[in-house]
Order: structure tokens, then C-alpha cells, then sequence
């Protein structure tokens, strides 16, 4: 039996219903999935006479598939199911973030926690020459939501057949939990990217972990999207950023927020300017430019 999980304290006080997740008790959870590649066959992969829902205000449009078939309880089942079959709204203004400010130029990136795959989707897009990865927890996820939608909005607008047959064997689905995922990871990233994945505090040191042994310690990038704070679970931006100082070894700054209704973040991490500057990270570089929305 899942219990009901709010974001908001009183869910009268809620501006929808999206943001009210339905989640599954955390004890007797069974043991977490071995990482493993998920195989893509772009012959195999079906999206006619499926519904699509547009990400608003991106050009060319993006569209992740609307209704997934999957049979899960709840929004959240701990270590069985971690929600991955919902676009949730952080990972919205992540991508109409990444649209303003994400440059052409990463080779290798990470969408971590992906779920239907669409800010991966949207860096391929941006940057086409890069080799992108998707994670998620759930296999599940990956190939009845990620790969679809990376086959739709990616592998099918490729301008020839042999920019497709390119891009399908330089891109990963990988699924798994977080503490198994460095033998299948490659050595580092120009860009991880992940929306909605802090929201609980026993994770959170499985997140860290791998944004210090994977994120470029010279010139890489990560962007995390999430609300401040996760009623229920504890997690949120305030405690991983809390982690993220007392641990010392990354760097991280706020570059967007919303202050209305659910307070939310997108957070910019890189590795400490000592570090960048020991393994021959150069000069400073110029900071974007932090955004609120009220």
C-alpha cells in the first residue's frame, strides 16, 4: 500500500495535481539493479499512431511520448520504481534553461536520472556531434519512454541515413542504480545534466560520487533541477547543496529560480577552481548569468 507523498504541505495549496506523488514505503525494498546497457534497434522502435506531448516553447518542437504503457502503484516505489514514466516540472525549466545557455560544443554528456530522455534529447539537438548517455534506474523506463522519444526527436530527424546509423552507435542507454553505475560510465563527461533526482537525502551521496569521478575536473559542466525542498523525504537543492559544501572537493551556485508557489532551483556544479586549475583547467571562465522568475 503506497501512502500519499506532498510536495506542498497542504495539497489544497497545490497549483495541480502533478506535483502530488503518490509514494511507495521505503522498508523491505529489494536490492538495487546491477547498471547494465539497454540495447537500441531503430527498426524495432514503434511511434506511429502514438500520442505525443509537446515540451512548450522549444523551436523545432520536442514531444515526449504521452502516455507510456507501464504498471506501477504509485509515483514512486523506493528501489523498485523512482518515477521515471513522468516528465515532472523541474525537468521543464531545465530545458527552457538549456535552450538559452547550453553551448555546441560538449563531446560527452550525461542525462542522469533521465527518465523520458528529454533533456538528453534536447543536448543532442543542440550539440550533434556529442556522444550522449542516458541513465536511468528502471530498464523499464528506458525502453518503453527514453528510447522511443530519443528514437522520434533524435535518430528520425537526422538529416541522412548515415548521420542516424552515426548517432545510434554513439548513444547509451544505461539502467541501474547510481552506486553501480562507474564500470559502464565513461571516464569523465563535458556535461551531466538531471532534474528531479536529489529528492532524497539517501541518494544523494550516490549523486556526488559520481559528479566527482565523471564530471571533466577541468571544463565539465553539470546542471541539476529540483525543489528546494521534498516534503516527506527530506531531500531537495538546500540539502544537496549542503552536501556539496561540507564534502569540499565541488562547486556549486544557483543560476536559476522560481520563487512563486513551489520553490525551485537549477543549481550549476563544477569541480572546485583549484582542481580545474591543477589538472590544467586555465583561466577563468565567465559565468552565466542567474535568472529569476517571480
Amino acid at each position: 500500500m503506497a501512502f500519499r507523498f506532498n510536495f506542498y504541505p497542504e495539497k489544497e495549496n497545490t497549483p495541480d495535481n502533478t506535483d502530488v506523488q503518490d509514494v511507495a514505503p521505503l522498508e523491505n525494498t529489494p536490492p538495487k539493479p546491477k547498471a547494465k546497457l539497454i540495447p537500441y534497434t531503430p527498426a524495432t522502435v514503434v511511434t506511429l499512431f502514438q500520442t505525443w506531448t509537446e515540451v512548450p516553447g522549444l523551436t523545432p518542437p520536442l514531444s515526449y511520448l504521452s502516455s507510456p504503457t507501464h504498471e506501477t502503484p504509485s509515483d514512486l516505489d523506493a528501489g523498485v520504481y523512482e518515477g521515471g514514466f513522468t516528465v515532472w516540472e523541474c525537468t521543464l525549466d531545465l530545458a527552457q534553461f538549456l535552450k538559452r545557455t547550453l553551448p555546441s560544443t560538449p563531446s560527452t554528456i550525461l542525462d542522469l536520472g533521465c527518465g523520458g530522455g528529454v533533456l538528453g534529447c534536447l543536448a543532442q539537438r543542440i550539440a550533434p556531434s556529442s556522444q550522449v548517455d542516458f541513465q536511468d534506474f528502471n530498464s523499464d523506463v528506458l525502453e518503453k519512454f527514453t528510447i522511443p522519444n530519443f528514437h522520434k526527436n533524435c535518430y528520425l530527424s537526422a538529416e541522412s541515413a548515415e548521420d542516424r546509423t552515426t548517432m545510434a552507435e554513439r548513444t547509451r542507454f544505461i539502467s541501474g542504480d547510481w552506486s553501480d553505475l562507474t564500470r559502464l560510465l565513461h571516464k569523465t563527461y563535458d556535461m551531466i545534466l538531471s532534474s528531479e533526482t536529489i529528492y532524497n537525502t539517501q541518494s544523494q551521496r550516490k549523486i556526488l560520487d559520481i559528479l566527482v569521478s565523471h564530471l571533466h575536473p577541468a571544463n565539465g559542466v553539470a546542471y541539476f533541477a529540483a525543489k528546494r525542498h521534498y516534503f516527506g523525504v527530506g531531500g531537495g537543492v538546500l540539502d544537496f547543496t549542503e552536501l556539496i559544501k561540507a564534502d569540499g572537493r565541488l562547486e556549486c551556485r544557483t543560476v536559476w529560480s522560481c520563487e512563486a508557489g513551489l520553490k525551485r532551483d537549477i543549481l550549476r556544479i563544477t569541480h572546485r577552481r583549484e582542481t580545474r586549475s591543477s589538472r590544467g583547467g586555465g583561466g577563468a571562465r565567465k559565468r552565466p548569468q542567474t535568472h529569476h522568475t517571480q
